[in-house]
């Protein structure tokens, strides 16, 4: 999905992020729920939609810690994360992290691990752009 020409599919997505709302495409055949948006129901390929504001809730399912980058616009190290909302969708997105966990060198008082909880934390990259992150939640 690319933020800068958003398609019919995503525009709502994108602009539900600019409010800091994480909004899921549901399905007006079957009721599934999906993100990120395409054109299709993954469920039963339904093309109608409506949208439903997430909790913002979810668990870790995997996660990897990217220590090369791919580009000048992704700063290292980062956490990639696959979060399964409590809504049942899955979203990739990366994990904010306490300092300690990203230098091997200090003690290590958090533990990321899958299935542990975490929410949705939303970054304003620019005045047109915002993008959903999670962090580890705490009880």
């Amino acid at each position: 999905m690319n933020p800068a020409s958003p398609t019919p599919d995503t525009v709502e997505y994108w602009a539900g992020l600019r409010r800091h709302e994480l909004l899921l495409q549901c399905c007006a055949s079957c009721g599934a729920l999906q993100c990120p948006p395409r054109p299709g129901c993954g469920a039963c390929a339904g093309a109608t939609f409506t949208w439903q504001r997430a909790a913002g809730l979810g668990r870790l399912e995997s996660y990897t810690l990217v220590q090369r980058a791919v580009s000048a616009a992704y700063a290292v190290p980062f956490m990639l994360v696959l979060v399964r909302l409590q809504e049942g969708p899955m979203i990739m997105s990366t994990l904010i992290l306490p300092a300690a966990l990203m230098d091997p060198r200090l003690p290590q008082t958090v533990a990321v691990s899958v299935g542990v909880p975490v929410e949705v934390v939303f970054e304003d990259r620019s005045d047109t752009l915002t993008v959903p992150r999670f962090q580890l939640k705490v009880p």
